[in-house]
């Protein structure tokens, strides 16, 4: 119980001892991402994706709040090697699949 205590006062420290906005300053952010799929997701795309980023413009409104948009983009791919599909009417393809997945988030963001 000491430890969940003392792990819920670091969060509660690191959550609000960051505060960036200045009032009448925008800031422009950008960063890369890396994304690893997870759950049901890892059944149609399991290679970690290595193609992503974020950009935010946020406008402090006050001395601990800023408030704007936020976008990203995360390209998930992955190809299988070629085999051959087999159809009940006899015929045969083969073919190479490919699963390509592209998340595009637009967010208001507050801070």
């Amino acid at each position: 119980m000491k430890n969940i205590k003392i792990l819920f006062l670091l969060l509660f420290i690191t959550l609000f001892s960051t505060v960036q906005a200045q009032r009448g300053e925008t800031k422009l952010g950008i960063s890369y991402n890396v994304a690893v799929p997870m759950n049901d997701f890892k059944n149609i795309v399991s290679a970690t994706s290595y193609r992503g980023f974020n950009a935010s413009i946020l406008h402090g409104v006050s001395d601990k709040v800023s408030i704007g948009l936020a976008t990203g983009f995360q390209d998930f791919y992955q190809k299988t090697p070629r085999q051959v599909y087999h159809f009940s009417d006899g015929t045969d393809i083969s073919a190479v699949v490919t699963n390509s997945i592209q998340t595009i988030p637009v967010l208001f963001d507050v801070k």
